[in-house]
């Protein structure tokens, strides 16, 4: 069966894609993904069975398929979005419309201080970035980035979105340590992007060095 790819984020800066797919339960291929009309797109022929797969953004960030509520786990217990083709060739979908509402999102210094503007000179200072969810149904996949001010992608981290029940507030928290960032990188204008389900759901920046005080672009 024919299986045409595609991924399209209007907001986020692409120079390439590709997608990392499993077919089966093969080992990952890397297969390039050309721009049709501000669409990245790509057909593979696909046997029947489960296969796990991403879109590689600019060869550095895995990001799910926004179009594809089916997730899955490979064998390092990493999700993945999952495509079922059964044996009459059709592509198996789930009706089941998936939702999260994200209720409230900081971003911060240094956690679990929860003032915005604090600033502590702590040895594991951290920037971090607190997301509260509520209304969770199905599984979910949180990624975030940061972006250091060349706009290299400086480091990258996945969570899982799930609860057991709908009225429950689910929270995490994405970080990376304010002293190694700045021994690696150049100081200046941050990005921290967040990612659902690989559809860029909120921007932020950030400023480093700090000096004494905490710069916060809301």
């Amino acid at each position: 069966m024919t299986v045409l790819f595609s991924y399209a984020e209007e907001k986020l800066r692409i120079e390439t894609v590709s997608l990392y797919l499993s077919i089966g339960h093969s080992a990952f291929n890397s297969i390039p993904m050309f721009l049709h009309d501000s669409i990245w797109q790509c057909e593979v022929d696909l046997p029947a069975g489960e296969h796990l797969y991403k879109f590689i953004i600019n060869d550095e960030l895995p990001l799910c398929d926004p179009y594809n509520n089916l997730l899955d786990l490979d064998e390092n217990e990493n999700l993945y979005s999952l495509l079922i083709i059964n044996d009459n060739e059709e592509a198996c979908i789930n009706p089941l419309q998936y939702h999260v509402t994200i209720e409230q999102y900081k971003l911060s210094t240094n956690e679990p201080s929860q003032n915005l503007g604090a600033y502590q000179n702590v040895v594991d200072e951290k920037i971090s970035a607190i997301i509260v969810c509520r209304n969770v149904s199905g599984i979910h996949l949180l990624t975030a980035a940061w972006y250091a001010p060349n706009n290299i992608l400086y480091e990258y981290s996945e969570s899982p979105l799930c609860s057991e029940r709908i009225d429950e507030q689910v929270s995490t928290m994405f970080w990376i340590e304010k002293s190694k960032a700045q021994k690696e990188s150049v100081s200046g204008l941050w990005t921290f992007m967040l990612f659902l389900d690989g559809k860029l759901l909120l921007s932020d920046k950030f400023s480093l060095p700090l000096d004494n005080s905490f710069t916060y672009f809301g």
